[in-house]
């Protein structure tokens, strides 16, 4: 063989080799940009939720404070918050000064509970109330979730307004799927 020719395959061989090298290189950084535009939606989503679950809270400690326990029970959580408060399985639990529930949105069952039974025993949360903020607990139950206390005016405990991990990234999930 003449030079010429082997310096000519040598050079086919390694483009054969280079391209699917290159593309499988692009494919991989377009697979890392997609993952990590995914994981920024996912912590916008959170971060909307939390904003939520703070006006919800802003605007129920509002709608409470000042009214009778029995003017709590019978509140209808629609004329006291909007509907948007009660989206994506958000639940309000309203406390005694003593800790056992008193009212529960949406409508439900009140369990014979108190708020540390039902947001895990040792949270922050029921120490600190607002100045605890938002915070990402996990439930007695097991459930991961957003969840946000305020104290009340007496006769009123506090008020928690809880928010399933799951439900509050549903539409994010269904986004993600679509893409």
């Amino acid at each position: 063989m003449r030079p010429e020719t082997d310096d000519i395959f040598s050079r086919r061989l390694w483009a054969r080799h280079l391209l699917p090298a290159c593309v499988a290189l692009f494919v991989v950084a377009i697979a890392a940009l997609a993952i990590a535009q995914a994981l920024d939606k996912r912590d916008q989503a959170i971060a909307e939720a939390i904003g939520d679950l703070e006006m919800t809270a802003a605007v129920a400690v509002a709608g409470i404070d000042g009214a009778t326990p029995d003017r709590v029970n019978s509140i209808r959580g629609p004329s006291l918050l909007p509907a948007r408060a009660f989206a994506h399985g958000r639940k309000v639990l309203v406390t005694t000064q003593s800790g056992a529930l008193l009212a529960q949105w949406p409508h439900g069952q009140i369990e014979n509970a108190s708020l540390a039974d039902i947001l895990g025993d040792g949270q922050a949360l029921t120490t600190f109330a607002e100045k605890a903020g938002v915070m990402r607990i996990t439930l007695a139950d097991g459930t991961d979730a957003l969840a946000t206390v305020r104290n009340l005016l007496p006769p009123h405990g506090q008020i928690a307004i809880i928010h399933p991990l799951s439900e509050a990234l549903a539409d994010w999930r269904a986004g993600a799927l679509r893409a």
